[in-house]
């Protein structure tokens, strides 16, 4: 399950014609959105739908990274990280159209793994639409931990599988970290949510609950110590690899 969902996280980064070489099937339809320098593929197999976001690419997604003040979110009643919330409401008008007698998935990778986090969470908050999969690779986080308890509740009453997925090493999912601002506006980020943390060697463990994600004074030594590592360590490919030396991550 993880593996299908990480090669169509590479696929979004490709054209819009290599999709079946690189994700490995053919979907019955597949459709492509770009808005300010973001893209999104929505593939439709049978009655499933699954929203695929793109990471950070350019300019304008790297001031979405960094855009990490929150802001108040009107459809879930939490806050958000104002850069991806930007992106997600962008979306939502412009391309949210909803088909009710469909089961959604969501999944990226880096900045996308957030949109797409954010994506299923205002799915599943519409009545009569199902969310099944919100598979996420390398996700920064999104709130802070009063949002969390209530996402998790979401993810609960809607039986949500919202899993994380993170290589050992890889920064990006600590961030955001600690921020001054943060004491002002409602505290600081944080992850919940199932945690699949990998290893090259495909050992694998398991984190659930709110927490601040893998080990920051790990994650930034690491990078000190070997910064060409840390840093491929998000790369998607490394994703796909080790996530191909563990077990099929089963549904609970």
């Amino acid at each position: 399950m993880i593996i299908k969902y990480l090669k169509m996280c590479k696929a979004v980064y490709e054209s819009k014609e290599d999709f079946v070489e690189v994700a490995g099937f053919t979907p019955d339809n597949l459709k492509e959105y770009r808005f300010d320098g973001n893209k999104i593929y929505f593939i439709r197999e049978g009655k499933e739908v699954t929203i695929v976001a793109r990471g950070t690419r350019n300019k304008e997604t790297i001031l979405s990274d960094i855009n990490y003040g929150k802001s108040k979110d009107g459809r879930l009643g939490v806050e958000l990280h104002r850069g991806f919330k930007k992106i997600c409401d962008t979306y939502m008008s412009e391309h949210g159209t909803f088909f009710p007698n469909m089961t959604y998935n969501f999944t990226g990778h880096s900045l996308g793994a957030a949109v797409a986090a954010i994506l299923g969470f205002y799915y599943a908050s519409k009545d009569g639409y199902t969310v099944k999969d919100i598979v996420t690779a390398g996700q920064p986080k999104i709130t802070d931990k009063t949002g969390c308890k209530v996402l998790s509740n979401l993810v609960a009453d809607k039986n949500i599988n919202y899993v994380r997925v993170v290589n050992d090493n890889d920064i990006f999912p600590t961030m955001p970290g600690f921020l001054f601002s943060q004491i002002f506006e409602g505290g600081q980020y944080r992850h919940f949510g199932d945690e699949v943390v990998m290893k090259e060697d495909g050992g694998f463990n398991l984190n659930r609950g709110i927490s601040k994600g893998t080990s920051v004074f790990k994650a930034w030594s690491g990078l000190l110590k070997h910064p060409i590592e840390s840093l491929t360590d998000h790369n998607i490919d490394d994703y796909i690899k080790y996530a191909s030396k563990i077990s099929i991550y089963h549904r609970r």
